[in-house]
Order: structure tokens, then C-alpha cells, then sequence
């Protein structure tokens, strides 16, 4: 339910009054995008450890700061700054 609601799945909602049942559907471009970010295994670590000094996030939050580590790694890497 959650990664539904921050727009990384479409999901079904089957919930019932005594049944909590989402059914995940596809991944959105979105959540595409978070996986493609965190695929690094260093862009990963560092987003973890961001997340962690901050004291916990949300997964919005967690891929702004996917995509920042992201940017930062490829700059070392390759020489390339990313704006």
C-alpha cells in the first residue's frame, strides 16, 4: 500500500473489513527510476547510510537522495557533473 501511495507501484486494493490485501500491479516509471538509481551498489550504500544520518525518511525523499548520490558517483567515475 505504501509504495502505491508514493507513486513506485500500481497497486489493487482488495481489502476487506477483515482483510488487509493489496495485489502490486506493475512498477510505475517511477518506481522504475528508484530501482534504475539504486542499482550501484555504492549509489545504494550511500543512500542508506544519508537516510540513516537523517534519521529516516520517506521513499520520496529516499530517491532524491538516491538520484544526488547518483549524480555525485557519476561525477567521480566519469568526470561529468550533472546539474
Amino acid at each position: 500500500m505504501l509504495l502505491h501511495e508514493a507513486g513506485l507501484i500500481v497497486a489493487q486494493d482488495l481489502c476487506s473489513m477483515s482483510d488487509f490485501d493489496w495485489r502490486p500491479k506493475r512498477l510505475t516509471i517511477r518506481g522504475h527510476e528508484f530501482l534504475d538509481t539504486i542499482r550501484d551498489r555504492e549509489v545504494w550504500r550511500l543512500t542508506k547510510a544519508g537516510a540513516e544520518k537523517a534519521g529516516g525518511v520517506s521513499l520520496a525523499v529516499m530517491l532524491e537522495i538516491g538520484k544526488a548520490y547518483g549524480k555525485q558517483v557519476l561525477k567521480d567515475r566519469l568526470g561529468i557533473d550533472l546539474q
